[in-house]
């Protein structure tokens, strides 16, 4: 690859998902044109700041919910139930970075937007974990929560 091309493939990369259009506008001519489509695996767990953390570390993509004013707690869960069903129709990777183990050490009780999207993925052959559980209250992922 060629460093002035840089820009146009980071751009087609983060920008995949919402237009894949432009995959035909910035392909490299191969193959009679036919758009180069990546899909970006999509990162779960529990906490927010550590999946979007995560997401950014390996290129992942990650849950990003609609205002909903006032909140409603059943809307928002259909809502990322939805989200999870369209991205597996789409056969997206899933990695899970699991539980927020600091949460568990608190007291707090676990997410029930983590827990659903954990029983969505039962059995689904493109869901791997990536975090290391040891006990109920501890554990992580290696290199962003611990060790």
């Amino acid at each position: 690859m060629y460093t002035d091309r840089l820009q146009s493939v980071q751009f087609l990369v983060t920008t995949m998902d919402y237009f894949p259009e432009a995959a035909n506008k910035h392909s490299d001519g191969g193959a009679a044109n036919t758009p180069v489509m990546v899909k970006m695996p999509v990162v779960i767990g529990e906490n927010m700041r550590r999946v979007k953390h995560y997401a950014n570390k390996v290129g992942g993509y990650t849950y990003r919910p609609r205002k909903l004013e006032p909140f409603d707690l059943d809307t928002a869960l259909r809502r990322n139930r939805q989200w999870i069903l369209k991205m597996k129709r789409q056969g997206r990777e899933f990695i899970d970075i699991g539980p927020d183990f600091a949460r568990r050490e608190a007291g707090a009780d676990p997410s029930p937007f983590y827990n659903i999207e954990r029983k969505q993925l039962e059995g689904y052959e493109k869901y791997s974990k990536v975090f290391i559980r040891m006990g109920k209250r501890s554990g992580g992922v290696l290199g962003m929560d611990c060790w």
